[in-house]
């Protein structure tokens, strides 16, 4: 059997080179938590690397994370996790695609340049790996603007709203896979025959 590939999102170093003003609001379109995350984001700008299989990716807050979140990321990872498939649109610092497409306990990963290149890669991704990966980024990240008093936690928590019900699957699959170590542990230590 073939090893699947991971996905993951690491947060480096400060990016303090400015490439456009501060968002503004001068119609008073934005919510609160829309301009404070545009705001955290610009403020706060940080590299993350993307790494998929054995190809990294150089993104940024703003402007690469800030599109994403505004095209409901929550969302598109609980689609993600009930079998839809879902694109993340990286436009400003590579001019890439990234579409994921569940399959089985895989996520199969198709990786597109756009623009002068049509340069694609594909990549098969343990599907629980992935949830987790993004989840866990997008958590962190929300975390850090309630910390830095850009976001309120309510707002942060109206937010990330759609991947409840994938914490709560996260949490009873591992206690399911808990359970049944230790009754196979049980029976072991006890002589019992195996049953399935």
């Amino acid at each position: 059997m073939a090893t699947l590939e991971t996905l993951s999102l690491k947060i480096e170093a400060s990016n303090f080179s400015q490439y456009a003003s501060p968002s503004e609001d001068p119609l008073g379109e934005l919510s609160a938590f829309e301009l404070g995350m545009r705001r955290f984001c610009f403020e706060y700008n940080h590299r993350v690397l993307l790494e998929l299989g054995n190809e990294t990716i150089q993104i940024f807050f703003d402007p690469d994370i800030c599109i994403i979140l505004e095209d409901d990321l929550p969302k598109q990872i609980a689609e993600l996790s009930q079998g839809q498939p879902i694109e993340i649109l990286l436009a400003e610092s590579c001019q890439m695609i990234i579409k994921l497409v569940p399959w089985g306990n895989k996520v199969i990963c198709q990786l597109r340049e756009f623009g002068r290149s049509h340069h694609q890669k594909r990549f098969e991704l343990d599907k629980q790996q992935v949830l987790g990966a993004l989840k866990n980024f997008l958590d962190n990240m929300m975390e850090m603007a309630v910390e830095g008093g850009y976001i309120a936690p309510e707002d942060k928590d109206e937010f990330l709203h759609p991947l409840l019900r994938l914490d709560a699957n996260i949490k009873e699959r591992k206690i399911g896979q808990r359970a049944k170590i230790a009754s196979t542990r049980f029976q072991k230590i006890h002589g019992l025959e195996l049953t399935r």
